[in-house]
């Protein structure tokens, strides 16, 4: 079979941080994609990247942008398969031209978008039985579904074709750094050198529970540790009071570009995400060799063990204070965590999940001929 061309229809691009942005920006270095999004300050460095918006609108510090329909559909036109990074206005438009001309669709859900939206805007929780009914709609209007989120998979079983993946991990970037490197790193963020230093990173928001890193801020042991954490988002404000209370919280103020740092800077990782144990800010803690205490998910993920690659709490801010606290204490516990918790990040590289989405969309270039010659 020939070079297959695939389109990625994307509402985020770099320099947003988030993992559907890294999703594209990885994958594309192993692949030669071509990418359409409607991200209002998208930075453009290849020639298979086009972008054109017209205005833009915030809803919880995120940013979407009304696209380009003339763009959208000479692309798909263009293309033999297209891959749907997310659902929002591109995503959506791009279905709907793909439908019509009959190209197959990768949807890929990094997320269940209707729980997403309720729990960030904090809405009542009758809103997503709501917000199901449409979200399902495109969902099964795509050809096949790739999963990163095995809770996930449990909302749309019925779709005829699933196929799960892991996020990568960059292992040029993410690694352990020796006590030298993180001595200097604490003193370029001004951190505690004597400290154990606990990492907290990611968006500052309801979803990712920023009232409960509050809650385990506040009941442990301030001789023990100390918190750095990295990120922005709507919330930003809770994290400065508590900041303002506490002075072992230590906030960098917004993302930081080069990530991998903030780990290799830290001794311990918590995770807050309440529906799945495991998100790409997992995989690269797991990559710099950090300890993570994560969450008792839904779902059972099977290559994660409780104190022998990561610590599973049950969830509550006393849960995860008190495993903060025994790993503070416990050198040796540490020790044997870090080390096997960085064999996780083996699991996949970036050029597999690439592998992974040019394998399937061949799949579904072969399928949707097979359909057609019945047809006719």
């Amino acid at each position: 079979m020939k070079k297959v061309k695939i389109l990625i229809i994307s509402d985020t691009y770099e320099p947003h941080v988030d993992g559907v942005a890294r999703y594209i920006s990885e994958i594309e270095k192993h692949y030669n994609f071509t990418v359409y999004t409607s991200y209002p300050r998208a930075k453009i460095r290849k020639k298979s990247v086009y972008t054109k918006s017209y205005f833009s609108v915030k809803i919880h510090g995120l940013e979407f942008s009304l696209p380009s329909f003339s763009t959208i559909r000479h692309l798909i036109g263009k293309c033999d398969v297209v891959f749907i990074n997310s659902f929002g206005p591109s995503g959506i438009i791009g279905l709907l031209y793909a439908k019509i001309m009959n190209k197959p669709i990768i949807g890929f859900l990094h997320c269940y978008d209707p729980h997403l939206v309720v729990t960030a805007l904090n809405l009542p929780k009758f809103f997503e039985k709501i917000l199901k009914i449409p979200a399902k709609r495109l969902y099964y209007a795509c050809d096949s579904l790739l999963i990163e989120n095995l809770l996930v998979v449990s909302y749309v079983k019925s779709h005829p074709k699933i196929v799960t993946t892991v996020f990568g991990v960059d292992k040029s970037r993410f690694m352990p750094a020796n006590i030298t490197k993180k001595l200097l790193l604490r003193k370029r963020f001004n951190l505690p050198l004597n400290k154990i230093l606990v990492l907290y990173s990611g968006r500052i928001s309801h979803q990712k529970r920023i009232k409960a890193f509050c809650k385990i801020v506040d009941l442990v042991d301030k001789n023990l540790v100390e918190f750095f954490v990295v990120g922005d988002g709507p919330q930003r404000k809770i994290l400065e009071d508590i900041c303002k209370r506490h002075s072992n919280v230590h906030y960098y103020g917004s993302f930081m570009k080069r990530i991998e740092l903030a780990y290799q800077s830290c001794d311990i990782m918590i995770s807050l995400i309440t529906d799945y144990s495991v998100n790409q800010t997992f995989m690269e803690g797991c990559a710099c060799g950090l300890p993570v205490v994560t969450f008792k998910a839904k779902v059972n993920v099977p290559f994660l063990f409780n104190r022998l690659n990561t610590i599973i709490s049950d969830g509550t801010p006393e849960s995860y204070a008190k495993s903060i606290e025994e790993l503070a204490k416990n050198e040796n516990l540490r020790s044997k965590i870090s080390y096997n918790a960085e064999k996780i990040s083996y699991l996949r590289s970036w050029e597999k999940n690439a592998e992974i989405v040019v394998k399937l969309a061949k799949e579904l270039i072969v399928e949707k001929l097979k359909s057609s010659i019945k047809v006719n």
